[in-house]
């Protein structure tokens, strides 16, 4: 699932009257041992993106990657250790299956990265490269800003009332005492609904750790060939709707489980990003589903942005298997994990993929 932002990640999102407090750290790969430093700021992510630019700007001439240190006293893992987490052979999140006349390639991606962790495992790239054609999730680039802007106002603004009082009291006071922290404004947002704001909240927390949809498989793949034909396995609408069309209790649920988690993001954003790398699946299916936390409302909608997914990218995956091209398919890694997975869903139809590992010299 693609986060969306209403803010269009433009600086005018930040909130201007939270208390200055709150400074980053950055270094370039090529020498940590200089620091870039925000000066005092209003909140944790804009804190973080003046860290990474006055370092982005300082180094634009130069090799390597600028990424963030520090955020308001938190040591935050760089790319380079949780890249050496495993020196032994692993799978990878890539799998082949092939019919007599197709080939489709399936790469488990995080939507959300640093730049720190490029160049990816070289398998991934060939399997791109011996594709004829792209799949995304969805196809951002397809829709026009404007018609996209449009749509996410229609599934997202509230039909009647506020934000404020579309939540019960309590949850509002700890959205408030957080929502600053992160430079948004709950006041501008006050026509939408909770889950936009929990999408938000999700985003810029993500930011305020060094991470970057910029730098999530989907953009990297989509730079590489811009003549490669992009096809998608859902539609905007689609996921629309699933996020912002559910019901008011599932979205405040869902809003309550995302604020008590943002004290520990660091933490498990690295054990995530830690079994990606190691191609642990059942590692990263059990910190997703525990991610969702305890709600019986928050885990049925779990069940609807996995389980019943992956029951609908697989019947597209199998339907690719039909034709005479081949494929590189990008999903979230959590759709290929567990049980229930499109891995898991393929290979109870009698499509066993071939999996590749660290090792592998070359996909053919």
């Amino acid at each position: 699932m693609r986060v969306f932002s209403f803010c269009f990640l433009t600086l005018a999102c930040f909130s201007a009257w939270a208390q200055s407090t709150y400074q980053a750290q950055s270094w370039h790969s090529q020498n940590p041992e200089k620091f870039y430093q925000s000066p005092p700021s209003e909140n944790k992510v804009l804190a973080a993106l003046t860290a990474i630019n006055d370092c982005r700007e300082a180094n634009k001439d130069r090799q390597g990657y600028c990424e963030l240190v520090i955020n308001s006293g938190e040591k935050l893992t760089p790319a380079a250790t949780l890249k050496r987490s495993t020196d032994k052979k692993h799978p990878l999140f890539l799998w082949r299956y092939k019919s007599v006349t197709a080939t489709v390639y399936v790469a488990g991606s995080i939507h959300v990265l640093k730049e720190g962790f490029y160049p990816l495992p070289k398998q991934y790239v060939q399997a791109y490269n011996e594709s004829d054609v792209l799949v995304l999730e969805v196809n951002m680039e397809a829709i026009k800003p404007e018609a996209l802007q449009a749509t996410m106002m229609n599934y997202g603004a509230l039909k009647s009332g506020t934000l404020r009082t579309s939540m019960p009291a309590d949850l509002y006071e700890h959205l408030e005492q957080v929502a600053p922290v992160y430079g948004i404004q709950l006041e501008q947002l006050q026509p939408f609904k909770p889950a936009v704001v929990g999408q938000q909240l999700q985003l810029m927390a993500m930011y305020s750790i060094g991470y970057e949809p910029e730098f999530g498989l989907e953009s990297y793949f989509m730079g590489l060939d811009v003549d490669k034909p992009v096809l998608e396995l859902e539609s905007v609408e689609d996921q629309l709707d699933l996020l912002f069309n559910t019901d008011r209790a599932t979205q405040n649920a869902l809003l309550q489980e995302t604020l008590m988690q943002l004290p520990r993001l660091p933490d498990d954003t690295d054990a995530i990003i830690r079994t990606w790398i190691q191609g642990d699946d059942k590692g990263l299916e059990a910190l997703i589903r525990d991610s969702i936390g305890s709600s019986a409302l928050a885990r049925n909608f779990m069940k609807k942005l996995l389980d019943d997914r992956n029951e609908k990218m697989a019947s597209k995956i199998s339907g690719y298997l039909e034709t005479n091209k081949s494929y590189f398919v990008i999903v979230g890694a959590a759709h290929l994990a567990g049980k229930n997975s499109v891995v898991s869903i393929l290979k109870d139809r009698g499509q066993i993929g071939e999996r590749f590992s660290s090792e592998d010299v070359a996909i053919n």
